[in-house]
């Protein structure tokens, strides 16, 4: 077993699904959030086979302090990244970033917990790279 946290994506969209191609490209273990069957069975059909599963429901996350590293929110429900954010913050050990594609509200999300915002670069790769080099709680 790797002693290294894990890395979760939510990957509703291919250029999450990119972005998580890019994550095991470089030896990064990584998982996908998922929230249902049916949603793990769409990223299984695109070679996807690590999962974290999560109730957006539930009052309390099933995560185990420690072992998770960053949490990628790829933004395509505002209430579900909401809800998301809120789950898995108190359990992160590196940052949370939303990945945003769409018009969520950047305040409410750095009020939730997000460390970082950024918007989706022209290849997932650069969105590694833009992490890397921007400063925390900025929009890259």
């Amino acid at each position: 077993m790797c002693d290294a946290p894990l890395t979760l994506v939510y990957a509703p969209n291919d250029y999450a699904r990119q972005f998580m191609r890019v994550l095991k490209a470089q030896g990064k273990q990584a998982a996908a959030v998922v929230n249902s069957a049916r949603q793990q069975k769409i990223l299984e059909g695109y070679g996807i086979n690590r999962f974290v599963r999560l109730d957006t429901k539930a009052a309390e996350c099933p995560l185990q302090s420690g072992l998770i590293g960053d949490v990628y929110l790829f933004d395509d429900s505002f209430p579900l990244t909401c809800r998301y954010i809120r789950l898995i913050k108190p359990h992160v050990t590196g940052r949370i970033v939303v990945v945003l594609q769409s018009a969520g509200i950047p305040a409410l999300y750095r009020h939730l917990g997000a460390d970082k915002l950024c918007h989706e670069a022209a290849h997932p790769y650069q969105l590694l790279l833009e992490d890397e080099e921007s400063e925390e709680g900025h929009v890259c």
